[in-house]
């Protein structure tokens, strides 16, 4: 009995690390493609914000971040990001700037379309976005 409970553990531990390596994988290749992806409770612990800091340090991008917390948390692992805050009326870190960025999923979905009018010369290159049941356009 007990060989057959570490048996299926085994099976399930290996199931679910073949499970995030294909998320990860996948998430991957629409993020260096420049997508927004949505993601909800069930990615986590996947590497997004690994994933988003190799591609931001590879291609000089800077990441923009929904509050200060995450802003901190990316400065921690690695200090030579360009990190901008944006919120509601908190739009002044990236006013006049020519900037590609990535999407942290700490920033809100209506935020992206305040990025997309309000700044125009900010280029989204992908991301990601928290999925509240709204399709990103």
């Amino acid at each position: 009995m007990v060989n057959r409970f570490l048996r299926m553990l085994k099976n399930y531990n290996y199931f679910k690390y073949a499970l995030v390596k294909y998320k990860r994988s996948s998430f991957n290749r629409k993020l260096n493609k420049g997508k927004l992806i949505l993601v909800d409770e069930r990615h986590r612990g996947i590497g997004k914000t690994t994933m988003m800091i190799e591609l931001a340090n590879k291609m000089d991008y800077g990441i923009v971040v929904g509050n200060q917390m995450t802003a901190s948390s990316l400065l921690d692992q690695d200090k030579d990001l360009k990190i901008y805050r944006l919120a509601k009326n908190f739009t002044f870190e990236l006013q006049g700037k020519d900037e590609k960025v990535l999407i942290d999923e700490s920033v809100e979905p209506i935020m992206i379309e305040v990025l997309k009018s309000e700044l125009p010369r900010i280029e989204i290159c992908g991301g990601f976005i928290q999925n509240y049941g709204e399709e990103v356009k």
